[in-house]
């Protein structure tokens, strides 16, 4: 039964809502009534106090004229006779009180007719009129009155509302319970025949009630419901019925299926007994297994462990393996269970492989071998149809076309290869066969040009492939790449003379040409003239940029060389940012102008790279050979000792020099350069020079200065380092000047006591050699040790190149000296090609800013921007900056701004003779 409480929730409402309503409609009308009657009083009693005060103001008016105070106060307490006046005010033009009234005592006690109600209401009604006479005011009345009235009407109304109430809420009772009646009754009846639907399942009941509302919109909702529901379970019996007879249907034909396959099979159920097997696992195995457990099956057929437990888990799985037959053999067989949907039943099948086995195993074996031969040939074989479609070719073949066999099998062989002989083309796909020229086996030069217009030198055989019965089939090709071995001398011979970027002869065949001129004779009518360039800002663009625009810039230098040259001149990129040409049979003063030319070409190159310009600069060596040199003399190293002089003058220039017996300084071959400095060592015939590092923002605190080294000559003149030090580099002599120049230093500050007393800081340079060797480093711990100076005194400058050549070795170098005391700079700085990734590696203490950069600063603003950069780092990494080549005081003051630590350069002072113990007055060189 359906509870009745599932729908006494209706009836509540039903009663209370008519009770609500009449109560509530007395309410707002009782509260309107009361508003209205509030509202219309109080603007009686406005409007006479308005008429009150007018009439007050036109008396006073004239009295204020004349200013009678008296009079107005008299007039303002008449109205002691009026009722609840609370106040009158009147205020003079300037607003101060002229005269004010306020009521007697008798007046605020008076008896008021609405005290004897049962409650009463006041409020102020306040009225302000001004006091004016033709049009002429004198001031302002206010007049303030408390209206006290009845509520008698009020408390009758209240009366009837509760009376009125109290008769309405009976009736409202009885007309909600009719109303409750009258609508529940229907919804009752309806629920009670949906329970008995409910206990019953004849879906073709249906619910009787006969109504228009929406209570019959619902009864007509739940009988088509019912309707569906009917017809749903009519078409789901008919349906059961139609896959019961397919059911059956199939289950025949699977049977039949089963038995008729020629496989052997077997059914496991989910108990793991097997309950059916067809005949050729009966044949094969010689038993029936329907009355054996899968697992003796199983075990039965001799099958490993693990695919045991595999079907016994009831995975799906295909496995080959080998099992006992009838006869207790060993057989191939592939056991396969596939996944079924049912988990009820399993299915194995075992198919015999033996005999395929072997067959394949035989066919394998033969294919191997044949693969083996035709993939192990260098040569490429491709063999095509009568047709000339293609339809093999080995790993051979593909790189040699660039094609996989996949792509190109069924299609004709032109479209692979043309192969031709002297331009004509020998084998075509319009060709059933080779042309005339072919002879079976025999071996042609030719060439092939690929689908990729590669042209490649082959040796080419082409012969017909033959059938069991002599037929021929198609056409075997053999193809043969000797390109690479015909173009391999070739290549090697231009690589081995060739500069690989730029295209150029490198310094080898530059040197080889120089030695064949020399061999050929030179005389005055046919002399020999050099140019040697060097690139002044190359390493710094290249650092910057990267190696793709050094790249380009070497190419870009090398076109301008190659363009302005004579034709027929050989041209050398020597080293990295060094070229050189060879003037065959030019005077001095022609080689000259192609010197000019040239270099103007170059220093008005204005680099493009990523949208920045960047200035380029190169300096010019040019030496002449105007006779025939009488012994062996090396015209590279000259050469480069021109350009070396280019740049320690100033760099941006030509320095020509002309070969001849006049000439002394390029008469001295490396023989010569070796033999002075030996003689030097032995006489002491170098000459030591400081030059002052001062400190450009601080004040001077002692003395600061770099060790100089230069050599005298038979004359007694001083020789530039730059005539030497290349010299003593290349045949490893740096370690015995650098000894010399250390143990000389070490010498003279110690014979120079007032000047060791006042020494800041002391630099002497280090060459890589030095640097890198183990040796040398003992030498200058026992030297510091015997001479007992202060280490703290001395500071050892290595380049950035000597630490980067031997990383490892530097570092260990430095940190060992460091531990003595002895203070380390990297000097020229920022001209490297690895500066900033290696200075924070490097345990140095000082920064020297290279030259290069600040002798130009004031002109250039990339020079300024690397100083500012470098200056920067350096004081980010804790590092004391030197700035090299301060030439003038205008650098000096660009220096000062940047925030330059140290200056060193004609600018500060010029470099002296370091002698002992007097050096400060010598003179300046």
């Amino acid at each position: 039964m359906i509870n009745k409480r599932t729908y006494s929730s209706l009836g509540k409402p039903l009663i209370t809502t008519p009770i609500i309503a009449v109560i509530f409609s007395l309410l707002i009308g009782f509260v309107c009534l009361q508003f209205l009657h509030h509202h219309i009083n109080n603007k009686n009693h406005t409007k006479s106090l308005n008429n009150l005060a007018e009439l007050l103001a036109s008396q006073i008016a004239p009295l204020q004229a004349y200013n009678d105070e008296q009079k107005v106060s008299t007039i303002l307490h008449q109205l002691d006779n009026q009722e609840n006046i609370v106040k009158a005010v009147v205020y003079d033009i300037e607003g101060n009180i002229f005269a004010q009234f306020t009521p007697s005592a008798a007046n605020k006690n008076g008896q008021n007719p609405a005290s004897n109600t049962f409650f009463s209401l006041s409020n102020l009604i306040q009225v302000e009129k001004e006091i004016a006479k033709k049009d002429k005011k004198f001031g302002q009345l206010i007049i303030v009155q408390q209206h006290t009235y009845s509520l008698q009407t009020i408390e009758l109304l209240i009366i009837a509302f509760f009376a009125i109430t109290l008769t309405c809420i009976p009736f409202g009772y009885i007309l909600g319970r009719r109303l409750q009646k009258s609508t529940l009754q229907p919804i009752q009846n309806v629920f009670q025949q949906i329970d008995d639907y409910c206990n019953t399942d004849d879906l073709s009941l249906r619910i009787t009630a006969k109504r228009d509302d929406e209570l019959g919109y619902l009864v007509d909702s739940i009988n088509n419901t019912h309707a569906r529901f009917q017809a749903r379970e009519q078409l789901l019996e008919k349906r059961v019925t139609d896959k019961n007879q397919q059911f059956y249907q199939t289950r025949q034909l699977s049977e039949q299926l089963f038995e008729q396959t020629i496989t052997p099979t077997i059914i496991v159920n989910h108990k793991q007994n097997t309950i059916s097997n067809n005949p050729p696992f009966r044949r094969v195995f010689g038993f029936s297994c329907s009355k054996l457990t899968f697992v003796e099956l199983l075990d039965k057929i001799d099958l490993t462990h693990q695919i045991k437990q595999d079907l016994l888990n009831g995975q799906p799985t295909i496995v080959e393996t080998e099992c006992l037959n009838a006869d207790k053999q060993q057989m191939q067989v592939r056991i396969s269970s596939p996944e079924i949907h049912s988990k009820i039943y399993q299915l194995i099948l075992i198919e015999d492989l033996s005999q395929r086995k072997q067959i394949e195993k035989a066919l394998y074996t033969e294919k191997a071998m044949s693969q083996t031969v035709l993939d192990s040939i260098g040569d490429a074989v491709i063999t095509t149809s009568l047709n000339n479609e293609i339809q093999y070719m080995n790993p051979a073949a593909e790189q040699l076309s660039g094609r996989t066999q996949s792509e190109v099998v069924g299609l004709p062989i032109s479209d692979l290869i043309k192969i031709l002989d002297d331009n004509n083309l020998l084998f075509s796909s319009n060709s059933q066969k080779p042309n005339s020229n072919q002879h079976h086996n025999e071996v042609l030069d030719c060439f092939i040009i690929t689908l990729d217009g590669r042209n490649r030198q082959v040796e080419y055989c082409v012969a017909p492939l033959y059938g069991e019965t002599n037929m021929t089939l198609g056409k075997v090709i053999t193809l043969r790449d000797v390109s690479e071995l015909r173009h391999l001398a070739q290549k090697m011979e231009h690589h081995l003379a060739h500069d690989t970027v730029t295209g150029l002869l490198n310094r080898d065949s530059f040197q080889y040409h120089i030695e064949r001129n020399l061999s050929a004779g030179i005389t005055r009518d046919k002399p020999l003239s050099i140019l040697y360039f060097d690139l002044d800002k190359f390493q710094l663009i290249n650092s910057i940029c990267g190696n793709e625009a050094g790249n380009q810039l070497l190419k870009l230098v090398a076109g301008h060389i190659t363009n302005t040259a004579r034709t027929g001149d050989p041209v050398s990129r020597m080293e990295a940012d060094k070229y050189a040409v060879l003037l065959q049979g030019c005077p001095n003063d022609r080689a000259m102008s192609i010197a000019e030319e040239i270099y103007t070409a170059i220093n008005e190159t204005d680099f493009l790279w990523n949208d920045k310009h960047y200035e380029i600069g190169v300096s010019v060596g040019l030496v002449t050979v105007e006779e025939q040199p009488e012994n062996d003399i090396n015209l590279i190293n000259l050469c480069e000792t021109a350009v070396i002089n280019a740049k320690e003058s100033g760099g941006k220039r030509i320095q020509n020099h002309q070969l001849n017996k006049e000439t002394q300084v390029l008469k001295t071959s490396d023989t010569t350069v070796m033999s002075r400095l030996n003689d030097a060592l032995q006489d002491y015939n170098f000459e030591l020079m400081f030059q002052t590092i001062s400190p450009i923002k601080q004040p001077v605190t002692g003395e600061h200065f770099e060790i100089l080294l230069r050599m005298r000559d038979e004359d007694g003149n001083l020789v530039p380092p730059g005539l030497f030090l290349p010299t003593a580099e290349r045949y490893n002599m740096m370690q015995k000047l650098d000894s010399w120049v250390i143990n000389t230093t070490v010498s003279r500050l110690i014979d120079n006591k007032e000047l060791l007393k006042n020494l800041e800081l002391c630099s002497i340079n280090l060459s890589a050699q030095t640097l890198h060797n183990e040796m040398f480093l003992d030498f200058v711990t026992d030297l510091f040790r015997a001479a007992s100076i202060p280490s703290e005194k001395i500071c050892f400058e290595i380049t950035e190149t000597a630490a980067v050549s031997n990383f490892t070795q530097a570092v260990k170098f430095i940190n060992t000296l460091k531990q003595t005391g002895c203070r380390f700079a990297l000097d020229d700085f920022g001209t490297g090609m690895s500066s900033f990734a290696y200075l924070k590696k490097l345990p140095v203490d000082i920064l020297k800013i290279d030259g290069i950069f600040v002798k130009n600063i004031i002109n250039d603003p990339i020079d300024l921007t690397m100083v500012k950069t470098i200056n920067e780092i350096g004081h980010t990494m804790g590092l004391k900056t030197v700035a090299e080549f301060a030439e003038n005081q205008p650098i000096i003051d660009i220096l000062t701004d940047i925030g330059v630590d140290y200056a060193q350069g004609y600018g500060i002072a010029k470099p002296k003779t370091f002698h002992s113990p007097h050096h400060y007055n010598q003179t300046d060189i």
